[in-house]
């Protein structure tokens, strides 16, 4: 990485990052250790942009979020690349030796590096932050609703609402239903996991209770009501992709007139 223009991986997993010390001393210009081969080590600052690929973004951890904001510019590439495209998010694809040979004319070198030149003057204008239509908060929360899909279920499929509740094993359940249409891999402790995340949804006021009976009829939801004590999550809703995954799931029942 010391002394290259840019540190580009393809592909990266999606684990958890709990520290982000090294990201933030590289990207905010800090000193670094280098430790070369054979040789002392020594410290510098490392002027290389980071550039990562993944289908699924690694979380990031609570800690510095404010800090990591400013630095990251979450890039989506939403489009796949067949033989036969069949669909808006599918295109024809090409040969690498022809795509190669498309880009390395005279005219498209010439394009890139006037796209390059005028990236360097917003960059400028904007005192070093990238010219995009989101606040860093804002695109942080774009990158955690893609790298967090139990964040994201939260924030499409949940809403506050103050006359009604949420039975947790239905929150569970209808996330399941979420994360199979999604294409997301459901682990083994989905529950704990899953409302802990909720909690820190920041669209989200998350609260719990536990009534007598927990049946809906009190509520404006025709969900499958409980005979027995349960957790619910307070003044929540569910939006209308969340009843969608709901009625998928089994859960929507036809609500009794009187």
């Amino acid at each position: 990485m010391y002394g290259s223009m840019a540190n580009i991986a393809g592909e990266i997993d999606g684990k958890k990052i709990r520290n982000t010390a090294q990201i933030k001393d590289i990207t905010g210009g800090d000193l670094t250790e280098i430790e070369p081969k054979g040789k002392e080590s020594f410290f510098d600052t490392i002027n290389t942009t980071l550039m990562f690929a993944a289908n699924d973004p690694p979380i990031l951890g609570e800690r510095d979020k404010e800090a990591i904001a400013t630095r990251i510019v979450p890039v989506e590439l939403p489009y796949a690349f067949v033989d036969d495209p069949d669909g808006p998010m599918e295109k024809e694809a090409a040969d690498e030796a022809e795509l190669e040979a498309r880009l390395d004319t005279p005219e498209a070198l010439s394009g890139l590096l006037n796209l390059a030149l005028d990236g360097i003057e917003r960059l400028e204008e904007n005192g070093g932050d990238v010219s995009l239509p989101e606040r860093p908060e804002e695109r942080l929360r774009m990158y955690e609703r893609t790298a967090d899909p139990m964040r994201e279920f939260g924030e499409r499929c949940l809403e506050n609402s103050p006359g009604d509740y949420v039975v947790k094993p239905d929150v569970t359940t209808i996330y399941k239903e979420f994360a199979a249409a999604e294409g997301y891999e459901v682990g083994s402790n989905i529950n704990g996991v899953l409302h802990d995340v909720l909690r820190g949804v920041p669209s989200l006021n998350y609260t719990q209770s536990r009534p007598e009976n927990p049946d809906y009829s009190d509520t404006d939801l025709p969900l499958r009501g409980w005979d027995e004590r349960k957790r619910v999550v307070d003044r929540v809703t569910l939006t209308e992709e969340g009843m969608h995954y709901a009625e998928a799931a089994g859960l929507v029942v036809e609500k009794q007139e009187g």
